[in-house]
């Protein structure tokens, strides 16, 4: 058999071919060198990543665990104070307005002027036994200090308030109570004497406590920036003798026949409201 001899463009086309195909398998060795490379920097990122993200996750969970078991101790305490303190609070809530009913069937002005008196006349009373004024040396060079470290009190200065006038006002307090009382017993007529008393009692403290205890005599001879003060006792004393002289009319208006007052469902009694009949006393 006779072999063909290969033409000239078929023996160039064989190691062009050769030539394309060694270059591709070059070219896909290269692409998988390129790919492990990558492979191979993207594994050790990829687990450090992977760390990072795995810390972060314990780093909140860490607060939300302990928040929330905070949270579950915190409602189970309130689950225990609602359990514990609402039969509690009921009951107080019971009384609170069983005593507003009782205070809104019992308590009438004439009531409320008369313990307000009271109260007063033994303000009045106490105040006569404790200190009402004082003299303090070198107030001036303790001005800018004085709120935290103030000025030295001389000793025997500081005077109880009846010793200003001969505990006269403690008479008056004792009399401003026993006149109350009469009056809420049945003489409103001497509520009135309430009013003079009082006024009694403001005279005493400005026209003679005021000027002694003020007073600062020798002391403010013997010590420079001596400074007399009238202490708190004082002003108990003044007021207390206020409120006398001006719940004095007050509860005689009040305690009078035929003056104003509440029943006792808090409704005003008029004269001849119901059936003609006709009020003859004020009800303490």
């Amino acid at each position: 058999m006779r072999l063909r001899r290969p033409r000239r463009g078929e023996r160039e086309r064989g190691p062009r071919r050769r030539a394309t195909a060694l270059a591709r398998l070059r070219e896909r060795a290269r692409r998988a060198d390129v790919r492990g490379r990558a492979g191979k920097l993207w594994t050790p990122l990829a687990a450090g990543l992977g760390e990072v993200l795995a810390i972060g996750r314990e780093m909140l969970a860490i607060p939300a665990s302990i928040a929330l078991g905070l949270a579950e101790r915190l409602g189970l305490g309130i689950l225990a104070v609602l359990r514990f303190g609402r039969p509690i609070a009921l009951a107080a809530l019971r009384t609170a307005k069983r005593g507003i009913d009782i205070a809104a069937t019992e308590l009438t002005p004439a009531r409320a002027i008369a313990a307000a008196a009271l109260a007063a006349a033994l303000f009045l009373c106490v105040s006569q036994f404790l200190d009402y004024r004082e003299v303090r040396a070198g107030v001036p060079a303790y001005a800018d200090v004085e709120q935290v470290a103030p000025a030295p009190r001389v000793e025997g200065t500081a005077h109880d308030t009846g010793s200003a006038h001969g505990y006269a006002l403690v008479l008056v307090g004792l009399g401003a109570g026993a006149l109350t009382v009469l009056s809420m017993l049945g003489r409103w007529r001497l509520a009135r004497l309430l009013f003079p008393l009082g006024l009694a009692a403001v005279a005493v403290a400005i026209l003679i406590d005021v000027p002694a205890g003020l007073d600062e005599g020798m002391t403010a001879v013997e010590f420079e920036g001596a400074e007399a003060r009238l202490l708190g006792p004082f002003w108990v004393q003044l007021a207390s003798a206020a409120v006398i002289a001006l719940c004095g009319p007050m509860l005689a208006l009040q305690l009078r026949p035929g003056g104003a007052r509440r029943a006792p469902g808090g409704a005003r009694e008029r004269r001849g409201a119901i059936g003609g009949s006709r009020v003859q006393g004020a009800r303490p």
